[in-house]
């Protein structure tokens, strides 16, 4: 089956699935994929306080009000462990996230820690790896900008 953009196409066979893509940044792990990845089991995972847990799969299921729920459950103090624990893999997922999230929601210094315990983290990754990231860079420093205007105004 090909994708509708026509970049990348999926074949079944007796060995599984396999995905072939043009882009360099797609994530797939299939290891990580099983029965147990729910929208119920993501809830779980937040009650349990098992906040990494919780927003990779919300990723894995790709729901945005579900990442938003479970980005927005992580508590202030918690960003700095989880960042640290995050697979490098996720980064792009993550940073776009919290560009678009940072747009839309009213949380705006809690999206900026995550900026910063991001940068403070894998910023040497990043910058070593900074063509992959341009756009969710730009995104990020749009919506900055955006922000330091609307609070200038005040």
């Amino acid at each position: 089956m090909f994708s509708p953009t026509g970049r990348s196409f999926a074949a079944t066979t007796t060995d599984g699935l396999l995905i072939y893509s043009l882009d360099e940044n797609l994530i797939f792990n299939p290891f990580e994929l099983g029965i147990d990845i729910t929208p119920q089991n993501v809830e779980k995972c937040i009650s349990r306080f098992e906040f990494m847990k919780a927003l990779v799969m919300s990723f894995h299921l790709n729901e945005k009000p579900l990442i938003t729920k479970a980005f927005e459950s992580i508590p202030a103090i918690e960003i700095q462990l989880i960042v640290q624990d995050l697979p490098f893999n996720y980064l792009s997922k993550l940073l776009a996230f919290i560009a678009e999230h940072m747009e839309k929601a009213p949380h705006l210094e809690f999206d900026l820690l995550w900026c910063m315990h991001i940068l403070d983290e894998h910023g040497l990754l990043l910058k070593d790896r900074n063509m992959s990231f341009l756009s969710v860079f730009r995104d990020l420093q749009k919506n900055v900008n955006k922000q330091y205007e609307d609070l200038g105004k005040m």
